[in-house]
């Protein structure tokens, strides 16, 4: 009987042997366009502008995040390139 359950344990169902298409193989990664950085920026600097707790074009912390968005759109960029 522990024979006949090792054997069993060798046998794999037929489901489990099913092999992955090419389409779906993580390794294979197709190129993709970049998302607009640019867009998305401005997105993100209108809504500090709208809302309740809004903040002025020309308030420091307005201006800080438009520095910050640039620097880090900058780098995402640079990284890209390599």
């Amino acid at each position: 009987m522990l024979e006949q359950f090792r054997q069993d344990d060798i046998q794999q169902p037929p489901e489990t042997l099913m092999e992955i298409s090419p389409e779906t193989r993580p390794d294979d990664r197709q190129e993709t366009t970049p998302p607009d950085y640019q867009t998305i920026r401005d997105r993100i600097l209108k809504s500090l502008i709208t809302g309740r707790g809004r903040i002025a074009t020309s308030a420091p912390q307005y201006k800080s995040a438009v520095k910050a968005l640039d620097r880090f759109i900058a780098e995402i960029q640079g990284d890209a390139k390599t």
